[in-house]
């Protein structure tokens, strides 16, 4: 069986905006697919956390237990 997917990121804040949103993702066909989300928590702003910064570098060190020939180079 196979399910096509596509993505598509969107921001609530015209904050985040410039910065590319605060959420990350990987998707990648290795070993039947894999789908990995990371929702930013935009509220960490308020403690001078950056929620982007934060979910971008948990996806990066996931998606290095995916063979790199096997990353969908779209993914965020």
């Amino acid at each position: 069986m196979a399910i096509p997917v596509s993505s598509s990121i969107t921001t609530h804040c015209s904050c985040s905006v410039e910065r590319g949103g605060e959420d990350a993702f990987f998707m990648s066909s290795f070993n039947g697919g894999v789908i990995a989300v990371a929702d930013g928590v935009s509220g960490w702003t308020e403690k001078n956390v950056d929620p982007a910064k934060f979910s971008r570098e948990l996806m990066s060190k996931a998606s290095v237990l995916v063979p790199e020939k096997e990353r969908d180079p779209r993914s965020g």
